[in-house]
């Protein structure tokens, strides 16, 4: 007769940080579906073979046969006006995007930008009134350790959470050596479970507060999540939404990487690092006062050991961007503030080659 009695007690206790922070999230968190039709030409249509031509062609349809194909995955609803961030692979090519609301409620949504760099794109829903959303966070002081909930819609399995820590910050993701096509560096990582379906849906601390995008982009993970932290995504957020994609920012900086034989000609005895080899005339990186032969050591508060370390950091800011910069030059740590800006369309041509 007790029992009932001691339950509504315990219940109070039962309502763990994880409880208040998935029952403040969960309303904002999406499943997303999307539908791509493929065309596939006829095979035989250029063997320049009439017969094999007449007697496949009803197979393909007149040389073309149309392929439906359907993915699944997540995202967090950002704006009470339906603005929806996800990662660009979950609406890559969609002909139809539908996404469906903790209450079932099901729309239609049109992609208003994407960044296939970042893996990160922006989606937009109508609603008649204003939506449930969850604001963008900080990830720049997270923990190793620290407690992590990560919400998605793995297999289709809608709104399903899983904890885990911090099991590592600034991860690069290589495979073979190789980067995955994506951006390669940066990742948080964490033993939470992040499955196919999980992309696109938001890793929260435990106040429930959003600090990274989950991705599963990685194929040979087994109980090991990847999460695009949400300051990254937080630069190019506005871009997505203003211009449908990300502006690329141009410092005017050409860097290399620190050999040996070149710290010592410098007197620099810290180990790897990237030197500047050019700093373009009237770029954001001279007007900072960057000479040639500094030798950068921070870009927007991250360790740079080499130039790819500064590439992957530099594909997270935007045009306009204010970045600190720590440099090395004859001794002694400089600190600049540089203003970065679009690439001058007279030096578009030479850059890109």
């Amino acid at each position: 007769l007790a029992a009932p009695s001691l339950a509504r007690r315990d219940r109070k206790g039962r309502r763990t940080p994880v409880v208040v922070a998935f029952q403040r999230a969960a309303p904002a968190v999406v499943n997303i579906s999307t539908l791509q039709v493929r065309r596939r030409s006829n095979p035989f249509s250029q063997m320049q073979n009439p017969l094999a031509d007449q007697f496949f062609r009803n197979f393909f349809q007149g040389g073309i046969r149309r392929r439906r194909e359907q993915s699944l995955g997540s995202g967090v609803i950002i704006r009470a006006d339906g603005y929806i961030l996800t990662n660009e692979h979950v609406i890559s090519q969609a002909t139809q995007i539908r996404v469906q609301l903790a209450g079932d409620k099901i729309y239609s949504a049109r992609t208003i930008g994407s960044d296939p760099v970042n893996d990160l794109a922006i989606i937009k829903i109508e609603a008649d009134a204003p939506l449930p959303h969850l604001p963008m966070g900080n990830s720049e002081d997270l923990m190793i350790g620290e407690s992590v909930i990560a919400i998605g819609n793995p297999f289709g399995l809608q709104h399903t959470v899983t904890t885990g820590v911090v099991s590592a910050l600034g991860r690069s993701l290589l495979e073979g050596g190789k980067a995955q096509g994506r951006n390669p560096s940066d990742f948080i990582q964490t033993d939470a479970s992040i499955n196919p379906g999980n992309s696109g849906g938001p890793l929260l601390n435990i106040f429930g507060e959003l600090i990274g995008i989950n991705t599963a982009i990685f194929s040979k993970a087994q109980g090991i999540g990847f999460a695009i932290p949400i300051n990254r995504a937080r630069r190019i957020v506005n871009d997505l939404i203003h211009f449908g994609k990300v502006r690329k920012a141009w410092v005017g900086i050409v860097l290399q990487n620190l050999t040996p034989r070149l710290a010592t000609r410098l007197g620099y005895k810290s180990g790897s690092g990237t030197v500047a080899a050019q700093v373009l005339g009237k770029s954001p990186a001279a007007r900072a006062g960057i000479q040639r032969g500094d030798i950068l050591v921070e870009f927007g508060g991250k360790r740079i050991a080499s130039r790819e370390d500064y590439l992957n950091e530099l594909a997270g800011y935007t045009v306009d961007s204010n970045v600190g910069v720590r440099s090395w030059r004859k001794g002694k740590i400089l600190k600049k503030k540089v203003r970065l800006s679009s690439i001058p369309i007279a030096l578009a041509d030479a850059i890109a080659q």
